[in-house]
């Protein structure tokens, strides 16, 4: 990429990163602080909210970083890019959730709120993280492009796709999860 590139990608990147955040702190205010939004519902738009919050804070500026413009350890950006991974997971399982709720109004609107809980809920909410770890995590326990690099090297340029696979991104976590619902 040429310089110019590099600049427009950062300020769009950046805007992008900006945008997650202001538009979900009102989110996060307005539900955590307002009793009458204590429905079920609203558990699973609190952890999209979240979710979404933490991609613009964290994963957008680390998926910079992760674009060659950091030296760090192969361990260091490999974990690095697993977070940017496991950020998106968690947005993308919490919109899952959030779909599966609706549905289930749809469907069985007489028995929802007793067999939508809160208590279920919150731990639909927590699996929707626990499997964003999990799902993200296979490259910091090996699936990884360390052949492609010298680790007794202290230090590579980070960039993402020369240490996490297409293999783990399209097999792992493209068919996997889209064809099982993950």
């Amino acid at each position: 990429m040429s310089t110019r590139e590099t600049t427009v990608y950062t300020v769009l990147e950046v805007l992008i990163g900006i945008a997650c955040c202001l538009g979900n702190v009102p989110v996060i205010w307005a539900v955590w602080s307002s009793i009458s939004l204590r429905e079920t519902t609203f558990c699973f738009m609190l952890s999209l909210a979240v979710a979404d919050f933490l991609v613009g804070f964290v994963a957008v500026p680390f998926a910079v970083l992760v674009d060659g413009r950091v030296q760090t350890s192969f361990n260091g950006c490999v974990f690095i890019s697993c977070i940017v991974i496991m950020l998106t997971m968690a947005s993308i399982l919490s919109l899952l959730a959030i779909s599966v709720d609706r549905y289930l109004r749809v469907i069985i609107p007489l028995r929802y709120k007793k067999t939508v809980t809160e208590r279920r809920s919150w731990l639909a909410v927590g699996i929707c993280w626990f499997l964003a770890i999990i799902l993200s995590s296979p490259p910091m326990i090996g699936w990884n492009r360390h052949e492609n690099f010298d680790l007794r090297n202290s230090s590579i340029k980070c960039r993402f796709t020369d240490v996490i696979p297409m293999s783990y991104m399209v097999y792992f976590n493209f068919f996997l999860c889209t064809s099982h619902h993950c």
